[in-house]
C-alpha cells in the first residue's frame, strides 16, 4: 500500500549535500546556462514531448494530491453534457431527483465515501473546469450544465 521512500538525486546533509546526481550538477548547470532560450521554453512549455517521464510524474502527483483528479478519473468520462445541480436549496430539493445523474451529488457522495471534505458547488464547478480540459460550461435553463463529462454507468451500481 505504501509505497518505500524513494532516496533524493541530491541531499542536504549536516556536512554539505550528497546524492548521485551531485557529480554531475556542475555539467547541469553548464548545460542549462549554454541552452538557448527557445530551447529551454520548449523544455518548460512542451516537457509532456520533450520529457515524458516528467508529465507522467506530474499526473500521477495531481491523482494521489488532488482529491477532484482522483473523482474525475474515478467516476466520470467522456459524453454528452452533464447536469452539475442547482446551488439553491430549494430548487434543489423540488427539482434534484429529475437530475438524478448529477455530478456534484455524485461528487458528495464519493467524497464521503473516501473521506475527503467536499468542495462548495461554485468551487466544485471551477475546479472541474480546471482539472478536465474538455469540460465546458454550458447553462440551459435553471441550473449548470457541463460538456463533455459524464458520470460512468459504475457509479450507479448499488452494490
Amino acid at each position: 500500500m505504501f509505497q518505500k521512500k524513494k532516496q533524493n538525486l541530491i541531499q542536504k546533509t549536516k556536512v554539505g549535500y550528497s546524492g548521485t546526481l551531485l557529480t554531475e550538477s556542475s555539467g547541469i548547470i553548464n548545460w542549462i546556462l549554454s541552452s538557448s532560450d527557445e530551447r529551454l521554453q520548449k523544455y518548460i512549455v512542451e516537457y509532456n514531448i520533450n520529457v515524458p517521464s516528467l508529465s507522467e510524474t506530474f499526473n500521477q502527483t495531481k491523482y494521489h494530491i488532488s482529491p477532484m483528479t482522483r473523482w474525475i478519473e474515478e467516476e466520470t468520462c467522456p459524453g454528452k453534457p452533464s447536469f452539475v445541480g442547482f446551488k439553491n436549496q430549494q430548487q434543489r430539493d423540488q427539482r434534484e431527483q429529475e437530475f438524478i445523474k448529477a455530478l456534484f451529488p455524485a461528487y458528495i457522495n464519493w467524497c464521503e465515501r473516501n473521506g475527503y471534505l467536499p468542495l462548495t458547488h461554485i468551487s466544485f464547478t471551477d475546479a472541474l473546469l480546471l482539472n478536465c480540459p474538455q469540460a465546458k460550461k454550458v447553462r440551459k435553463g435553471p441550473g449548470m450544465f457541463i460538456e463533455g463529462i459524464v458520470l460512468q454507468p459504475k457509479v450507479f451500481d448499488f452494490d
